[in-house]
């Protein structure tokens, strides 16, 4: 009896943990802040660069769909292509609630994904910055 009352303790504990997203701005920086003077739009990624594995880069776009969970991914929206995704290194930062559609720019290392993927690209980011 005594481990049903601790494993209903337990399990309560983690219910009433109030979710860290809730109270986050809409806009701002969320991970390491940036200068985001010179970015590359989404759009242009295919078409102008011959991206090598791991090249750092800083994308920017419109926000597509987000992790509606953890917060720990978003994709931006490629017109011309399939999107790509972001996601964060090492779970460091989490982004808002309600940010499809909102500009967007990400900072991190950009791979290739493989071909059939749902995206043309992954960045594991180091910080984003929403508006």
């Amino acid at each position: 009896m005594k481990k049903i009352h601790i494993g209903i303790f337990i399990i309560l504990s983690f219910a009433c943990t109030p979710n860290k997203r809730k109270g986050l701005p809409q806009n701002g920086y969320f991970g390491e802040i940036f200068s985001a003077d010179s970015c590359i739009e989404a759009v242009n990624i295919n078409d102008n660069l011959n991206l090598a594995d791991s090249t750092a880069i800083i994308v920017c776009g419109q926000i597509g769909k987000y992790c509606k969970g953890e917060g720990c991914w978003l994709s931006i929206e490629n017109p011309n292509g399939k999107p790509i995704l972001i996601e964060n290194k090492n779970k460091s930062f989490i982004v808002p609630f309600d940010i499809e559609h909102k500009s967007v720019q990400a900072k991190g290392i950009i791979q290739a994904m493989e071909p059939g993927a749902n995206y043309s690209y992954k960045l594991i980011a180091t910080g984003v910055k929403i508006q």
